[in-house]
């Protein structure tokens, strides 16, 4: 069943959970064997004094139904109908968002995961589909014994199509791991983005001719940019003709007014910059420097022998869909090269095994282990040795 929303701004879809509301259960991967989602009024289970499953529902009274994975039993320990064995899956209706400018979809959210024998590995997923795949609005195993507020702007993550859907997976993936989870209290809003005819206008000041950089150092940009509703995205592009062409994206992102940037490894090159910004309805202006500067590069670097370990920044960053991750290797040795999230829980490991001496490429396309996409924010790489540690931090932006 499809729900037909039009274009209109304020609520226009809420699930309070009190009834099933074409919410189904199950999808294809599906194995959990206990612990599969049940809209219920849930009986409290605890863990000593923290709450492993919630005792009452978000919903204010006289509402008492959720989502919950599980129904245990009063009285009863945990683990007794948590998830094991595999993953569980609730899933929306699918929502006609077409005529919409703008969503927001707000839910609480329950997630428990770091009590039991085996702690802290499974993940809870939340993505959302608007026809053309899957993308993550949630991907962490970060517990939260509470029922916890989400909210998030669809176009900043999908198209708002006429067939937009929504998922919520609680995994044991691990042994010994408790996985509890709950959702509530789920709405979709609609806001008008402002009209806007107008073109930004920008003037690009550094840099401007004369500047002599070298080869990965890092550059500042600066620009002015005005609108009448406001910039709110810029992309830097890289000239290294003088400004006949502009073929190299090194930051996009909702900056304002400057960024950093590394410079890509270059022989000597006469380079120019453009920035582009956008406005929210995606009107384009832009601007290059006046004049040219100068990179100065290496010649065959990469057949220069490595004396120390050493991890460069990506590139480009901010980055979109993909990045690159550049480390040198004075030796061969076992290397790990991973990626965490802010919470400082591991994301995706790159790479785990013996390197050969030397220069080494990793490209990153901003997925986790599972495969699935990633959400906007920062992240930290780590390449870790024998003895040794190195970590940068770098920045997906959607």
């Amino acid at each position: 069943y499809t729900f037909i929303i039009s274009d209109q701004t304020g609520e226009i879809y809420l699930a309070d959970m009190e009834s099933t509301g074409d919410w189904t259960v199950g999808a294809a991967g599906d194995n959990a064997i206990t612990g599969v989602w049940v809209r219920i009024d849930p009986n409290g289970v605890y863990d000593g004094e923290i709450v492993v499953q919630p005792e009452d529902d978000h919903t204010e009274a006289p509402g008492t139904h959720c989502w919950i994975t599980g129904d245990d039993p009063a009285g009863s320990n945990q683990g007794t109908d948590d998830v094991d064995g595999g993953k569980t899956t609730l899933v929306s209706p699918v929502f006609n968002l077409a005529a919409q400018t703008g969503v927001t979809v707000d839910y609480h959210r329950w997630y428990s995961n770091d009590t039991g024998s085996a702690p802290g590995e499974d993940f809870w997923q939340v993505a959302v589909n608007d026809g053309d795949g899957w993308v993550d609005l949630e991907d962490t195993q970060e517990s939260d014994h509470s029922w916890l507020a989400r909210s998030f702007a669809l176009e900043d993550y999908i198209d708002l199509t006429s067939t937009v859907q929504f998922r919520f997976v609680a995994e044991d993936g691990g042994t010994g791991s408790v996985v509890e989870a709950g959702v509530d209290d789920f709405a979709l809003t609609g806001y008008q983005i402002p009209a806007d005819a107008a073109v930004p206008t920008v003037t690009v000041s550094v840099p401007n001719g004369g500047e002599v950089l070298s080869s990965g150092d890092d550059l500042l940009v600066s620009w002015i940019a005005t609108d009448d509703i406001g910039v709110v995205q810029a992309t830097v592009l890289l000239s290294t003709d003088s400004g006949a062409t502009y073929p190299d994206v090194i930051a996009s992102g909702p900056f304002n007014g400057e960024v950093v940037v590394s410079l890509p490894a270059l022989e000597s090159s006469t380079c120019r910059i453009k920035v582009i910004c956008r406005d929210a309805v995606q009107n384009e202006g832009s601007d290059a420097s006046d004049a040219d500067f100068s990179i100065q590069g290496t010649v065959a670097v990469d057949d220069l022998p490595v004396h120390r370990l050493a991890l460069a920044q990506n590139y480009p960053n901010p980055f979109n869909p993909s990045t690159e991750i550049r480390f040198e290797l004075p030796r061969e040795q076992r290397v790990q090269l991973r990626i965490y999230n802010v919470e400082g829980k591991l994301v995706r490991t790159l790479v785990d095994e013996q390197v050969a001496a030397g220069r080494h490429i990793v490209a990153w396309r901003g997925k986790n282990e599972q495969g699935g996409q990633v959400a906007s924010g920062l992240y930290f790489y780590r390449l870790s040795t024998t003895g040794s540690e190195l970590t940068r931090k770098m920045l997906l932006l959607k």
